[in-house]
């Protein structure tokens, strides 16, 4: 026996249980097998009900016509054999397909929807007046369900396997965890018109059958079971065309805003995560993320940063479930130790990544059920040991763990609870967006401390965050702007620069990232009145990006090019490295020439524009690479016009 670090608090000793497997997952598929086996105990209850549709004929005849009651005990004993025999279907069926709901109801609906038809089918061939009444109901009752579906959209529910709450509770199904956390709604008219309209049915075809009799069309004794034939059937299409009218049962499929972009291979390393030219664009055409690209071998930690709207939760949702982005469309690659992340698969399998978002994923059950994803034993026990060192408290533990509803918890026991969660389904890729939201220091320590073991293990995390602590801890360090990755590097590196108050822009060596690299530039200068030093840095970087550009000569860019920045009091710097040689002063001088004799309406090359514009130029190599560094005034908008006039003047 063991005791727990807590004994000398009180808390009661454990025993110890073997460390348990994480928990296996499979994603939402249809089988198959289940269209038929539904169609099956359809058919079979619809042939029931049926069943006593024509009982009524023998009551009709043999009871009520000839008079023989000794008959009625066998009639009655036939029709409650077909009533139980439909009971007993209905639960066979539900207990075959359990965890299949969704698909178990509407498989049946227009199973039966066809036998209906058939039904209606068989009646013309006795007289072509026998389903009339039936078959102008139910379309009437059709083209009122779609008009009803058209004023209301629809409504889709599933709910799930046990297996399958491993993919939706790890963020790796939103759209399944959204459906999970509703009731199916639909229209409130909707089963008022179907019970309208098959009252309707049944009131017509029985005045049509007894006209029919009358004039000795049709037995006087078959009058009830076709209306009520007619009625079941007209029951049926118009249950099966409120099913049509919703959405089809939701399977997780390639759809069409899914591009993935073909890499060879050999290309890509083999472990590790590897992100290659992964972009969004929004329903508007809107660029939400821009080609980015990036590999992270195993073991890496790694921060992402930037301002608010920059692409950083975004980037995490892409990597884990791009199909919930049902308005957006996603292109790129996306893999984790060379298996493809937005691959869904069925079976058993292990879940590659979680992503934990700022609102954590649960769902209306239990504790213990999120924690363990509906998992008992070791898996629970796992999950618990977690929770327990993350809250400091084996009494908390078992509180979340008890708790009826886990969506009903403190925010903050529901992030420990989605954590702890996270760690037991021990997946390669860790995804988490602001973790330390609504954490005390010492949780958001002892996070860090198992993320830590996990790298050492080999998985790789991503973080979006701007807690320092979490910063200085992370290996690697993504900076993103405007849907782009502008910065991306050592931690050691870019906090260096951070601190030195430099900024740094990477991107590739075209003037395509023009708009970006401006955005960059614009976004150091906040202040009201702060126009014109954004105007003047925005075109020297611009000028400066057009001037690396004409060295590739046309060519595709095959190297990255760095831009760096820094305010200093009345003026800032800006420099750009790229791999061409160092300017020399025989450019220069030519460069001042051509700003010389510069005419009305005359366009200046972009070394010319930038010596009109700044104070200084430096330009020299650093690892064979050229650095071009300007310094250019700037002005502060609070301390009067005169400045402000000054600035104007040299802008």
């Amino acid at each position: 026996m063991q005791t727990s670090e807590l004994d000398g608090l009180g808390a009661a000793p454990q025993l110890d249980v073997p460390e348990a497997a994480p928990p296996l997952a499979s994603d939402r598929t249809i089988p198959g097998w289940v269209l038929w086996v539904g169609g099956a105990y359809a058919f079979v209850t619809y042939v029931l009900v049926a069943l006593l549709a024509v009982v009524t004929i023998f009551f009709h005849s043999i009871v009520v016509a000839d008079g023989q009651t000794i008959v009625s005990p066998l009639l009655v004993g036939i029709s409650l054999l077909a009533i139980v025999g439909v009971v007993v279907f209905e639960f066979a069926f539900a207990r075959a397909l359990s965890g299949l709901r969704y698909i178990r109801g509407s498989t049946a609906l227009r199973v039966q929807a066809v036998a209906g038809g058939l039904t209606l089918f068989a009646l013309a061939l006795v007289h072509p007046v026998l389903p009339l009444a039936a078959i102008f109901s139910a379309g009437l009752g059709a083209v009122s369900l779609f008009a009803l579906s058209r004023i209301r959209g629809h409504e889709r529910h599933w709910d799930f396997l046990l297996t399958e709450a491993t993919s939706v509770l790890s963020g790796r199904d939103m759209e399944g965890w959204s459906l999970a956390q509703k009731p199916v709604r639909e229209h409130v008219l909707a089963p008022a018109f179907v019970l309208a309209f098959t009252l309707l049915a049944f009131i017509a075809t029985y005045g049509a059958g007894g006209y029919l009799a009358a004039t000795d069309v049709i037995s006087h004794h078959a009058v009830s079971a076709n209306a009520l034939l007619n009625a079941w059937a007209v029951f049926c299409i118009m249950r099966g065309t409120r099913s049509f009218f919703k959405t089809s049962p939701p399977e997780l499929r390639d759809p069409a805003n899914i591009l993935p972009t073909p890499v060879a291979d050999d290309a890509l390393p083999d472990m590790g995560l590897v992100v290659r030219n992964l972009s969004v664009t929004g329903a508007d055409r809107t660029t939400l993320l821009n080609n980015i690209s990036f590999s992270m071998p195993p073991g890496t930690l790694l921060a992402v940063t930037g301002d608010t709207g920059a692409g950083k939760s975004l980037l995490l949702k892409t990597l884990t479930d791009p199909f919930a982005l049902e308005t957006m469309q996603v292109s790129g690659l996306a893999r984790i130790n060379n298996a493809d992340l937005w691959q869904r698969k069925k079976g058993a399998f292990s879940v590659p990544a979680v992503h934990l978002p700022p609102q954590p994923i649960l769902l209306p059950t239990s504790g213990a059920n999120n924690l363990s994803c509906f998992q008992e034993g070791g898996a629970l026990h796992t999950a618990r040991r977690h929770l327990e060192q993350l809250t400091f408290s084996s009494q908390l533990a078992d509180q979340i763990c008890a708790v009826a509803d886990a969506t009903a918890l403190p925010d903050m026991q529901k992030k420990t609870l989605a954590m702890a969660r996270a760690l037991t389904i021990a997946p390669s890729l860790y995804l988490f967006d602001r973790p330390e939201d609504g954490l005390p220091e010492k949780q958001v320590a002892m996070f860090l401390s198992k993320l830590k073991n996990e790298t050492r293990l080999g998985r790789v995390a991503i973080i979006v965050t701007e807690n320092r602590k979490l910063l200085e801890a992370c290996d690697k360090i993504m900076v993103m702007q405007n849907g782009r990755v502008v910065d991306f590097g050592s931690s050691d590196d870019i906090r260096t620069r951070r601190d030195a108050g430099w900024a740094r822009f990477v991107g590739q060596r075209t003037l395509e990232i023009e708009e970006n690299l401006e955005n960059w530039i614009r976004s150091h200068f906040k202040r009201p009145g702060d126009e014109a030093n954004r105007r003047r840095a925005a075109m020297l970087a611009s000028e400066m990006l057009a001037l690396s550009c004409q060295g590739t000569h046309g060519h595709a860019p095959t190297d990255a090019l760095v831009f760096e920045f820094k305010h200093f009091v009345g003026h800032c710097l800006l420099r750009m490295r790229d791999g061409d040689a160092p300017l020399t002063s025989a450019q220069i001088s030519r460069a001042r020439e051509e700003l010389q004799r510069q005419g009305q309406g005359t366009r200046l090359s972009p070394l010319a524009t930038i010596l009109g514009t700044v104070a200084e130029i430096e330009t020299n190599a650093d690892f064979e690479q050229r650095l071009l560094t300007v310094k250019f005034e700037t002005y502060d908008p609070r301390s009067g016009g005169a400045l402000r006039q000054d600035a104007s003047a040299h802008s």
